[in-house]
């Protein structure tokens, strides 16, 4: 609490017809190769892969430019992750960035999340690439 004001950690911007967005959360941005990115954006991107039924974006730290994008991806049931497939889908998409391609996927059973559902990103990008679940570097 500063000067009254409760800080709950989320952006938001207004438009000039005077309505809000909501535009992600403070710690969910990364620096890739000198650029600012945001994960929701990515994640919204993501989210129209056919087979994904859930999707967290977050950085894991990369020597040379600083964070690299990684994607967790809750696959429909009876589906199973081809990187080629994904590839294409990524290549479709006019609206995701080259800097916003994710470098690594994670296919998971699930997301960690808190106890208000909310996916608890730091412990996803603390796992990295090291993760127990299967990893599939993604090249451009």
């Amino acid at each position: 609490m500063a000067g009254g004001v409760y800080h709950s950690g989320d952006l938001a911007y207004r438009d000039d017809a005077g309505y809000a967005y909501f535009a992600g959360r403070l710690g969910d941005w990364m620096r890739v190769d000198g650029e600012n990115l945001g994960t929701a954006p990515i994640e919204r991107v993501l989210m129209r892969y056919p087979d994904a039924t859930e999707v967290a974006v977050y950085p894991v730290p990369d020597p040379v430019v600083g964070d690299q994008v990684m994607a967790a991806l809750v696959l429909a049931p009876g589906t199973k992750f081809d990187a080629d497939k994904f590839r294409a889908f990524l290549t479709e998409q006019p609206d995701l960035g080259h800097k916003q391609w994710p470098s690594y996927v994670r296919v998971s059973a699930g997301l960690p999340r808190t106890m208000t559902f909310k996916v608890i990103k730091r412990q996803l990008s603390a796992e990295g690439v090291a993760c127990a679940d299967p990893v599939w570097p993604i090249r451009r």
